[in-house]
């Protein structure tokens, strides 16, 4: 994306190649069609996580994980007032037709399943992105993000 020089020494250390979307200005959608291009034809299951939900924390990601092995439909995703999104787990073969397009991903798929069939987490802090100076202030306030960053 935007700060692409940044993304290798932020996951140095970890099991992570960095895939550069070229059209990020484009949203969400395009990075989720450039990201399906580089999956490896093992993966079954895909967890999508936005780099500006600063409360996230292993146990949110572990909660995902461990709810969309148990559904039905091997989905799980983050409760947004009435709404499913991000984090959330979904089906490798959702990355062949993203049929999305700008700052929308897989919600509207995961809303459509039966409700009995996606996990859905519950999990209100995770309603705070960063998209705003304010929201960056709100952020540092409650100790989410360092001060000095």
């Amino acid at each position: 994306g935007g700060r692409e020089q940044a993304v290798p020494s932020s996951i140095s250390g970890l099991d992570a190649t960095p895939v550069t979307n070229h059209h990020w200005e484009n949203g969400l959608a395009s990075s989720l069609q450039v990201a399906g291009t580089h999956l490896l034809p093992a993966v079954a299951a895909v967890m999508v996580v936005a780099c500006d939900q600063p409360a996230i924390e292993h146990a949110h990601l572990q909660a995902l994980l461990l709810g969309a092995r148990a559904s039905k439909s091997g989905c799980a995703g983050t409760r947004h007032g009435d709404a499913l999104g991000i984090p959330a787990v979904v089906p490798r073969a959702w990355f062949n037709q993203v049929g999305a397009s700008g700052d929308r991903g897989f919600g509207a798929r995961l809303r459509q399943l039966p409700i009995d069939a996606v996990h859905a987490l519950q999990a209100p802090e995770l309603g705070l992105d960063i998209d705003t100076p304010e929201d960056l202030v709100r952020a540092r306030l409650a100790g989410w993000i360092d001060a000095g960053r």
